[in-house]
């Protein structure tokens, strides 16, 4: 039966981390790539966007950036994204992939996963591993870490769930490959002093906070831009939470959506920290991991106080707890960054 030798490969199974990120860890699982930590581990940021949503303003917290071709170059990995309207080539790319002995990683609409908590019920994106299929009995099988699905589905039930949109969901038969590349892995400390150089700059950059707009001025497509980055952007970002009017519902439940990668990020971030450091000899970095940990916790505090000023009536108090959890947050990332700071200095003499 084709692809019968990878029905092991199943999601990465965490409480924090995304279905998109679960399923790209557990492929890189199975080829042997990692450490998880270092693969997802490495960006560490915060960015403030102004951007147009449905009524003016629309903010996002950026720090999550997918696995991309810097895969290729940091880690040995190929990872390409796909995506086609038609569904016999949507069907042909994953089953070469199968063929070659390579899982997929396909994206689906929940209203017509059976598994899913949201069948016939609500229209949402979600990212599940096919490593399988038997063309006899015209099924594929999948593993679904958040919905606790290891089996098979119809082919006919995999061709909707990958090509049918509703209420803005469109998979659009999108999948992703991901490969081993050719050429030799990077050494350990340059990736890890890249890492700490980027790390630094994203968060202690020069470019200042520019609060220019009010919150809810619009702003055409084109014109959005970055207004605060670093520790900078994280504090402008919660007095501005405290101090002006809170956008509206649906934005604030955008907000609270993103916020969701942003939590992830940080418990990935601390775990790269820790064992940088303790691959490294570098003590500094074992104790930033350490600072950072408890951050992941910290931002789902304000990610449901976000949740809970969008469905208040009265949201002055919300605010100033919404706000002080995030300066909170702040002092935090700065202890830890004064960390990483001395560890990227012993890395840089340990160079000379």
């Amino acid at each position: 039966m084709p692809g019968e030798d990878l029905r092991r490969v199943a999601p990465y199974i965490s409480d924090y981390i995304s279905c998109e990120t679960q399923c790209v860890a557990g492929v890189l699982q199975h080829l042997g790539q990692g450490p998880l930590e270092l693969l997802y581990g490495k960006d560490w940021a915060f960015y403030h966007w102004q951007a147009p949503g449905p009524d003016g303003e629309h903010f996002v917290l950026a720090s999550w950036r997918k696995p991309d071709e810097d895969f290729r170059a940091e880690h040995g990995i190929r990872l390409k994204v796909r995506r086609t309207r038609d569904a016999r080539r949507a069907w042909k790319g994953v089953q070469n992939l199968l063929d070659r002995g390579r899982p997929a990683v396909v994206l689906a609409n929940t209203y017509y996963l059976p598994q899913a908590s949201g069948y016939g019920v609500r229209h949402s994106l979600h990212f599940l591993i096919v490593n399988g299929y038997d063309p006899e009995k015209r099924e594929v099988y999948v593993a679904d870490g958040l919905f606790n699905f290891v089996g098979a589905l119809p082919y006919s039930v995999l061709a909707e769930v990958r090509g049918r949109a509703g209420d803005g969901c469109d998979p659009a038969n999108k999948w992703l490959e991901i490969e081993p590349a050719t050429g030799p892995r990077p050494d350990l400390r340059a990736l890890v002093a890249g890492a700490l150089r980027r790390n630094l700059r994203a968060m202690l950059g020069s470019r200042p906070p520019a609060l220019t707009r009010a919150v809810r001025e619009p702003l055409d497509r084109r014109r959005a831009r970055l207004v605060g980055a670093g520790l900078g952007g994280l504090r402008a970002f919660a007095r501005m939470m405290g101090g002006c009017p809170l956008p509206s519902q649906k934005v604030l439940m955008s907000l609270f959506n993103q916020l969701v990668a942003f939590c992830e990020k940080r418990m990935w971030h601390s775990q790269f920290l820790a064992y940088a450091g303790k691959e490294l000899g570098l003590s500094p970095l074992v104790e930033a991991g350490r600072v950072l940990a408890p951050l992941a916790q910290g931002w789902m505090v304000v990610r449901n106080l976000i949740f809970k000023a969008a469905h208040a009536q009265q949201v002055s108090d919300i605010q100033g707890r919404i706000e002080g959890r995030l300066l909170d947050i702040a002092d935090t990332e700065e202890r830890a960054l004064g960390l990483v700071q001395l560890a990227a200095r012993e890395l840089r003499e340990a160079g000379r």
